[in-house]
């Protein structure tokens, strides 16, 4: 299958928070989910956690309805403001792949 702008867009992120920025990393992704769901191209916006012996991971797994949307999602303030606060608390660099669809359950 080929991606174009009207297929549907899949990010995947996986952000490793410091030990003792845990709950303002997730706190931090609890508000940008708010307002990543309000954008108009936005279809998921889900967080998920990942408990390890050396700590939790966050998995952001969202889906926007077209490349368009997913580039709107990267220019937002929100986005910009959420990454420039969250960098310092992470042990390393979000981990960000974006993914086609193959075969997805409808939504509903």
């Amino acid at each position: 299958m080929t991606a174009t702008s009207q297929t549907a867009v899949n990010v995947l992120a996986i952000l490793t928070p410091q030990a003792t920025h845990v709950a303002d990393v997730e706190a931090l992704l609890g508000r940008m989910a708010l307002a990543s769901r309000q954008e108009p191209g936005c279809l998921r916006y889900d967080i998920l956690r990942e408990d390890h012996a050396d700590g939790p991971r966050f998995h952001i797994q969202e889906r926007y309805q077209d490349a368009e949307a997913v580039t709107a999602h990267g220019a937002s303030e929100h986005y910009a403001a959420f990454r420039a606060q969250v960098g310092p608390w992470l042990v390393a660099p979000p981990q960000v792949t974006r993914l086609a669809d193959v075969n997805v359950a409808p939504q509903g």
